[in-house]
């Protein structure tokens, strides 16, 4: 069973965190906080530098 997470912002260590996530067979990322509309809409693995990973960033916190 994967332990689901959702990554608040995607600054340095944000950024660090969301690799580890992505890469670690007992988590799954579910959603991506991030604070600038820059960012919002954008894939989750893309703002890391990883291929698309299927979870899309989002300003809005209600929604995660």
């Amino acid at each position: 069973m994967a332990y689901r997470v959702i990554q608040w912002s995607t600054g340095n260590v944000g950024t660090f965190a969301l690799r580890c996530i992505v890469g670690h067979p007992e988590l799954e990322l579910v959603g991506l906080w991030v604070h600038g509309s820059a960012k919002a809409g954008k894939d989750a693995g893309e703002l890391c530098g990883l291929g698309p990973v299927g979870v899309r960033a989002t300003t809005d916190a209600g929604a995660l």
